[in-house]
This record gives C-alpha cells, structure tokens and sequence, in this order.
C-alpha cells in the first residue's frame, strides 16, 4: 500500500512516516512544504515530497492508495 502522510515534518506526521515506512508492504511518502524544516526527519532517508495544501494537489496525489 502506498502512503502520502501530510504535514510528515510535525511531531505526529514524522512519527507515523517512520512507523510506516518499517512496516513490511507499505510504501510511505512523506509531504512538506518547501519552506519546511526537517530536523525531526534527519538521519533517515525518506521518500519526500514538496506541496502545499493550499495549491492544486491533483499531481502530488496520483498513486497512492491512501492519504
């Protein structure tokens, strides 16, 4: 299953990344925001993504199963 987790460089968000990117047959892909700062996703390496809710989001949500 392919995962977009929002918000993944806040305290929840980055939780739930990590927890689901161990996980065996889950794909998660983290979303920021450009201006963003990641140090609560420094020393793993993450699938990221850079969006913003507040724009068109019809490219940054194609393939995934859930968000």
């Amino acid at each position: 299953m392919k995962v977009l987790i929002t918000g993944a460089n806040g305290f929840i968000g980055s939780h739930l990344l990590n927890h689901l990117s161990e996980m065996p047959g889950y794909s998660a892909v983290g979303m920021v925001r450009k201006t963003s700062r990641l140090f609560r996703l420094e020393g793993r390496e993450h699938s990221l993504i850079t969006a913003s809710l507040e724009g068109r989001l019809d490219d940054s949500l194609c393939g995934f199963d859930t968000v």
